[in-house]
């Protein structure tokens, strides 16, 4: 009697699990017909006609035709990673200037006390040299959000007004991370071809070829475009 109702608990679990898998199956179905939003989905047609030579000036004006003024024009840059290299981080200048006027702060006892209350009210952190050991027991805090002051990033100056306003003309930190990619924002879609081209064409310029796999240019809502 035992084994008789063993062996109607496994058929019942059996049926369950093949409906599930069913049930599964068709909404899996389902979701891959879409995917993405209508926005998202420009026609593949226009795409390929427009965009078909690959370079930055099809891509600008395939996307300046096709995107909301305010989006922001982004670029991706896939790198290489081999043992033994440094991964790539320098400050470069913007020459149309940033997409987004960051608030920097210089290092000074005001902003150590609000440290200690765990305030953080600023984009970038500029320090003297005199002031780093102070900022060495906020790193924990400061550093996995990339606020670490650091010489490499510009951030780390003898005359910090003098780096602020560096900063504040169009130098920014670019920096390969964990996955081996430079993600930056290089303009606006309202600035027009030229200015966004020059931003991108100064951004690549600055890292070694030989680094480089691949160049993606996408705008805020839309796809990704490769740079042949």
């Amino acid at each position: 009697h035992q084994e008789k109702q063993v062996g109607e608990k496994t058929e019942k679990k059996v049926k369950v699990s093949i409906k599930k898998t069913e049930i599964d199956e068709s909404v899996s179905q389902k979701r891959t017909r879409f995917p993405r939003s209508k926005k998202y989905l420009f026609s593949k047609e226009n795409i390929k006609k427009s965009t078909k030579n690959g370079d930055i000036d099809s891509i600008l004006k395939y996307l300046i035709k096709n995107a909301n003024k305010y989006e922001t024009i982004e670029l991706v840059i896939n790198l290489t990673h081999k043992k033994g290299q440094d991964p790539i981080r320098k400050v470069i200048n913007l020459p149309s200037g940033l997409v987004k006027n960051p608030k920097i702060a210089i290092c000074n006892e005001d902003i150590l006390a609000k440290l200690e209350k765990g305030v953080i009210d600023f984009d970038l952190l500029i320090s003297t040299p005199t002031m780093m050991p102070k900022l060495a027991k906020y790193a924990k805090i400061l550093g996995p959000k990339g606020l670490m002051p650091n010489p490499k990033s510009g951030t780390v100056s003898e005359k910090p007004e003098n780096a602020k306003k560096e900063l504040m003309s169009g130098n920014i930190e670019i920096k390969q991370d964990k996955t081996n990619i430079i993600h930056l924002a290089v303009g606006k879609i309202e600035w027009g071809t030229e200015k966004i081209s020059k931003n991108i064409e100064a951004v690549i310029k600055e890292v070694p070829s030989n680094r480089i796999i691949s160049i993606f240019i996408s705008s805020s809502q839309s796809p990704s475009f490769k740079i042949q």
